[in-house]
C-alpha cells in the first residue's frame, strides 16, 4: 500500500497526467494470461450489457470488457454489486475515454447488473 501511496504523491506533485493503458494492450495481457477461460456468463447476459452500454453511448471492446470483468467475479468473489459495477464503469471508461462518465455508468451498472442477474 506505502508504494502505491508514494506513487500518487509523486504524480500529483509533478503535475503528471497518467492516461490508460490502451484497451488492445491490456487485452493482450488478459489472454496471454489465460483469464480468456474464466468466461461463464450466458450470451443473454452479455447482450443485456451490450444493450446498456450502448444507451450510454459507449462502445467498448467488449471482448476486453468481457475478459477483465469475468476475472475480477472469478478471482475477487468478495466484491458486492457496487463494487462490481465500479469495476464495469472503469472498464466502460478505459474502453471509450471521454465518451462517458465512470461514476454514472457505475451506477448505471449496478442497477442493470441487479436486473440481469
Amino acid at each position: 500500500m506505502m508504494p502505491l501511496l508514494l506513487f500518487n504523491t509523486f504524480i500529483r506533485s509533478t503535475g503528471l497526467r497518467l492516461r490508460p493503458l490502451h484497451p488492445d494492450f491490456v487485452a493482450g495481457v488478459l489472454l496471454s494470461t489465460l483469464i480468456y477461460q474464466l468466461r461463464n456468463t450466458s450470451p443473454s447476459r452479455l447482450a443485456a450489457l451490450a444493450d446498456a452500454l450502448e444507451t450510454l453511448g459507449a462502445r467498448p471492446d467488449l471482448r476486453f470488457l468481457y475478459n477483465y470483468a469475468q476475472a475480477a467475479r472469478v478471482m475477487w468473489t468478495s466484491f458486492n454489486t457496487r463494487d462490481y459495477a465500479t469495476l464495469l464503469g472503469a472498464m466502460v471508461h478505459i474502453g471509450t475515454p471521454g465518451l462517458a462518465d465512470s461514476r454514472w455508468a457505475a451506477d448505471f451498472l449496478a442497477i442493470t447488473l441487479c436486473r440481469i442477474s
